[in-house]
């Protein structure tokens, strides 16, 4: 969901799943939040780029030689790893001294929903 070179940006539902999408957006949608208000840290560039690595690798011994397998996911598989990653992401902000806002989260949030009119 995160470029190594980019955080801050985010490519919600950006895979395939064999089931309804909108299981990813869910999932995925706490996980960001998490990170934005501070409750969550990424992991460095270098962790970033060896557990893509690990991925890609994952994929090509699964799924050989097909380009649009290259986003495919497993949901239960995927969904597991997304709360596995969030509870790393967390406690890496535990172990630095990181706190959430809650209420800076809220009125992001706030205002994030807000009417646009």
């Amino acid at each position: 969901m995160v470029h190594p070179d980019w955080p801050g940006l985010y490519f919600i539902g950006l895979l395939n799943l064999n089931g309804a999408a909108n299981q990813a957006y869910e999932r995925q949608a706490p996980w960001i939040v998490a990170v934005e208000t501070g409750e969550a840290l990424l992991p460095t560039r270098e962790e970033m780029v060896a557990a893509i690595r690990r991925k890609t690798k994952w994929v090509k011994r699964y799924y050989p030689g097909t380009a649009r397998h290259t986003i495919e996911e497993e949901p239960i598989r995927y969904f597991r790893e997304l709360r596995i990653s969030l509870r790393a992401a967390r406690a890496r902000a535990q172990s630095r001294g990181k706190k959430a806002s809650l209420a800076r989260a809220r009125g992001w949030i706030r205002a994030l929903l807000a009417p646009t009119i």
